[in-house]
């Protein structure tokens, strides 16, 4: 597993002569940069000054238009990863699979050696042809990526003791106004430990104002627990809590999870690694838009990916993102 680092650079690649470089253009990313499928130079570059000496990796997420393998490389490939303009291409490709709907990361690293700001994805006349989407790219010291954490387009800031998305930006992103309907989803590694012995000793997700006003996700190993999920909303100091089934992971072992949490204005529905924990009516969520949202802020672990939409998503597609 790479160790966690802070990105230097997360953000959509925006010097581009791709000529809707700015759309989705229905292909699945967010804020998506889409490479047509012809035999044209193409490009999309971000600005960024790197140290000489310093190695770095850049990472993105690509879906090809055909659903297929992205390879990139020299001529012949699809695409390259590149500084200095055309001038320094990127070797040692890794590309990962994630899923099952044509969704991939690819990263590179290399050693800068030189100053030249612009790092970025460069498609050759030479190339394929195969067109292709781009989002989530990030740049990051080292020679791994690291964890990615989806944003929707906004920055995470790094807490004194945990992940957290700010107010001020959740706030913007629902209008100023609490949404009546929500789904959460949370992605990565924990490692189970007896410590610290309370319920929610592994807490994926905190969004609290006060001991009478929160939602979170837990995993709990407290006393003969060994990992039992819960989805808790408490508004007006009324508690309103929807447990799921126990796992099987030993204490010790590093093992992948996926949950998500799902609230109606009436009702609320957890998902554990790909099963429902079933319905429970409640009052309501808390209007929670003057704190910060905590990622993992209690535990041994790592987080791959976060969500939330304003919405509430359908039990199936909830079942198989997290299972």
């Amino acid at each position: 597993m790479p160790p966690s680092v802070t990105p230097l650079v997360s953000d959509l690649l925006v010097t581009s002569n791709v000529s809707d470089g700015t759309l989705n253009a229905g292909r699945g990313l967010e804020q998506g940069i889409w490479f047509h499928p012809d035999a044209l130079t193409k490009y999309a570059y971000t600005s960024f000054n790197p140290t000489v000496g310093q190695e770095y990796t850049f990472s993105l997420f690509i879906r090809m238009d055909d659903g297929g393998a992205p390879i990139p490389g020299g001529s012949g490939t699809d695409f390259q990863i590149v500084n200095n303009n055309a001038g320094i291409p990127f070797g040692g490709y890794t590309v990962e699979k994630l899923g099952d709907d044509g969704l991939y990361r690819v990263y590179a690293a290399r050693i800068a050696d030189t100053t030249s700001p612009n790092f970025g994805v460069l498609k050759w006349a030479s190339n394929s042809g195969r067109g292709f989407t781009i989002s989530g790219y990030q740049i990051v010291e080292g020679p791994y990526p690291g964890d990615y954490i989806h944003t929707e387009g906004f920055a995470v800031d790094v807490a004194a003791e945990s992940l957290q998305i700010d107010h001020a930006v959740l706030s913007s992103i629902f209008d100023g106004e609490m949404p009546e309907a929500l789904t959460l989803l949370i992605k990565g590694t924990m490692t189970r430990a007896k410590e610290p012995q309370d319920y929610t000793n592994t807490r994926l997700m905190n969004w609290e104002i006060d001991y009478n006003s929160y939602l979170d996700m837990a995993v709990s190993t407290y006393g003969t627990h060994s990992g039992k999920p819960y989805f808790r909303s408490r508004k007006d100091g009324v508690l309103s809590v929807k447990s799921g089934a126990e796992d099987a992971y030993g204490l010790g072992l590093e093992a992948p999870f996926a949950m998500a949490f799902v609230l109606t204005a009436t009702e609320i529905e957890g998902f554990y690694n790909g099963g429902s924990t079933g319905k429970v009516t409640y009052g309501g969520m808390a209007n929670l838009l003057s704190v910060p949202l905590k990622l993992f802020p209690k535990g041994i672990g790592t987080l791959q990916e976060f969500r939330i939409w304003a919405e509430t998503l359908p039990s199936a597609a909830m079942i198989e993102a997290t299972s």
